[in-house]
């Protein structure tokens, strides 16, 4: 067969974004559309031409000697391009023969971020490629006192002081966090490993980013979560009785000197057409004697006003965590977000005045990401009925209820988030790998459907499979397929990097007729899980609230092998298949032993070893 013949058409003038405004992402395009496999017929061309589209849709044309793809942006040929190797791999190397159309259902499709620790930079390029592949077109990055600030290196000299502080011991952070006898916001010291990214570092990953032409959304928190600004300068603290304060004094005019400063260094680095600027879980309000007295929703709205037009005088538009604008209240009568509500507990009496009247103060073109859609989904009338453009944050779609009926309603999409370090397989145990996969079926086609969750997981749990093992696979590999009846239970992970040595129940003693050695970790919740794992969802009815009835429950430790191993369903369990390179190929191996770690602590079972060559 003869080489494949590659053209972006780029040097023909065909569209300003080819001819030099995204010279890296051209780059990028032209690296997938080589790897885009050859039909058996002959040579084939491929190359991609620029549309008139408005969305991130793409057609492919091919007659079996020529492929085109037609676009409006590059990220949307780089869409179609994931999709001719998805189809190709299915079809034993063919591309398609005819047309095909996609047009997305949302056009806000995004995946929230923690910088990554400098010594994870591939990670977090890994998982960008992850997304792009499965359409994405908008990354939150949150800072903090992640990014270096040249104008304020004191901030990341006390954000990595506030750091090693959190993890002096694996429940520190939780601890500082209920101490006080008042409500202290979630503390992120996961971000960029507790440590600072220069600004040229996070410049080349916006870069990377970009390259795949992904908008990149800067996430600086104000008001609230600005632990990492008060540990420098603890003057401007709202509570000046905490020791870790969070929340800023919104009347103080130095607050705004020192913000407004930072905040112009990330726009210098990123860039960016929107900043999100958190403002979630603010608690402590009006208690410091320039606010003490005043209304809690005008002091929440005057500061996201004061923000909101020192970045639009810029032409930057602000966005938002939007959970402050709801009076919400489950079914249990418990509130949330912007509801007033009062405590007395073994911590103490505490009251926190409520803000949710600041939906009708602040401008209605902020941007709003909704992450109380779970409580009650009349709340998503409350912020797309006052004409705030909305999107779901902390999507987790695998629990979303009746989402074509909410879809319809006017949400612009939303995305998945990562609140944990930055490393593959607290990506993959968290759930969030297949999220990522579940959200690009419900933002893009209408063919999702509620009622087929297991086929849905099988279609995750394989293609998440495929591209993570894609280069194990290419080579030569063992391919083991075991279970276990270990039982464990599932645990969010969002501490710093894990050591997996703590997950270890055994290993695998291979020999080879040469006689090599080799032993192979058997990881549970790595690339092995109980056997008994339950393939369906059901509504949530026992638990009405924060996670209640408006959401699926599903097994979560279904989910946290997909990537590193394939959950196979079968008629009475559930078996895990996983991938190792072979390195002794040309030799017969001779034999296998399992060796548990713990021998009280459950069976494990070998089903199967087979020693395989490389796969196209």
């Amino acid at each position: 067969m003869k080489e494949l013949l590659i053209t972006s058409r780029r040097v023909e003038g065909f569209a300003p974004l080819a001819a030099g405004e995204n010279p890296l992402g051209i780059a990028v395009l032209d690296e997938a559309l080589s790897k885009i496999p050859r039909r058996e017929q002959g040579v084939q061309i491929v190359e991609w031409t620029r549309s008139d589209r408005a969305d991130d849709g793409f057609c492919i044309r091919s007659d079996g000697r020529r492929l085109s793809i037609e676009a409006g942006r590059l990220r949307a040929a780089l869409y179609a391009c994931h999709l001719l190797r998805q189809m190709a791999s299915e079809c034993g190397g063919l591309t398609p023969v005819g047309e095909i159309e996609c047009t997305p259902r949302c056009a806000f499709r995004s995946l929230k971020l923690y910088l990554p620790d400098e010594h994870r930079l591939d990670e977090f390029r890994g998982i960008i490629d992850l997304a792009c592949r499965y359409r994405v077109n908008t990354i939150l990055l949150e800072l903090g006192g992640g990014m270096e600030y040249k104008r304020h290196p004191e901030i990341n000299e006390a954000w990595k002081a506030y750091c090693r502080d959190m993890t002096t011991y694996p429940q520190r952070a939780n601890d500082v966090q209920n101490s006080c006898a008042w409500d202290k916001n979630s503390i992120h010291f996961e971000n960029a490993g507790g440590g600072v990214l220069s600004q040229e570092t996070v410049r080349e990953l916006v870069d990377y980013c970009r390259a795949r032409d992904l908008e990149v959304i800067p996430e600086q928190p104000t008001l609230s979560h600005s632990d990492y600004i008060l540990c420098a300068h603890p003057e401007l603290a709202e509570r000046s009785d905490d020791p870790y304060p969070d929340a800023y004094c919104p009347s103080n005019p130095e607050t705004y000197r020192l913000v407004f400063e930072l905040l112009d260094e990330v726009l210098e680095v990123f860039e960016p057409k929107i900043v999100h600027i958190g403002h979630d879980e603010y608690y402590s309000m009006c208690v410091c004697p320039r606010c003490k007295g005043k209304n809690a929703a005008e002091v929440y709205a005057s500061d996201v006003t004061r923000i909101h037009d020192y970045l639009a005088e810029k032409g930057v538009r602000t966005m938002i965590w939007a959970e402050k604008l709801l009076n919400a209240v489950d079914a249990n009568g418990t509130r949330y977000g912007g509801s007033d509500m009062y405590r007395n507990d073994e911590r103490g009496e505490f009251y926190r005045p409520a803000t949710w009247q600041a939906a009708d103060l602040i401008p209605k073109d902020v941007l709003c990401m909704h992450w109380y859609w779970g409580i009650d989904r009349r709340l998503d009338g409350e912020l797309l009925g006052r004409g705030f453009p909305m999107v779901y944050g902390n999507f987790d779609a695998l629990g979303m209820v009746d989402w074509a009926e909410r879809s319809r309603a006017g949400v612009l999409g939303g995305g998945p988030s990562h609140w944990s370090s930055l490393e593959w397989m607290t990506f993959q145990r968290n759930a969030v790998a297949a999220c990522l996969l579940c959200a690009a079926m419900m933002f893009w086609t209408d063919e999702y459907r509620e009622d087929n969750f297991p086929e849905l997981m099988e279609a995750i749990f394989a293609d998440l499979y495929e591209l993570r093992n894609e280069k194990t696979l290419c080579g030569p590999h063992l391919r083991i397929t075991h279970t276990t009846d270990v039982q464990r239970p599932y645990v969010y992970i969002s501490s710093q990097p894990m050591e997996l040595e703590h997950d270890q129940i055994g290993h695998y003693a291979v020999e080879w007729a040469n006689g090599e050695r080799m032993e192979i970790p058997i990881l549970y919740g790595v690339n092995v899980t109980n056997a008994h794992r339950c393939w369906t969802r059901a509504l949530d009815r026992e638990h009405p609230g924060m996670n209640g009835a408006d959401s699926y429950r599903f097994d979560s430790l279904l989910v946290e092998t997909a990537g590193t191993a394939l959950p196979i369903r079968r008629p009475n369990e559930t078996v895990f298949q996983f991938t190792v390179p072979n390195p002794h190929p040309e030799s017969e191996i001779v034999s296998v032993r399992v060796v548990k770690t713990a021998p009280d602590d459950g069976a494990i079972r070998l089903i199967a070893l087979k020693a395989c060559p490389g796969e196209a």
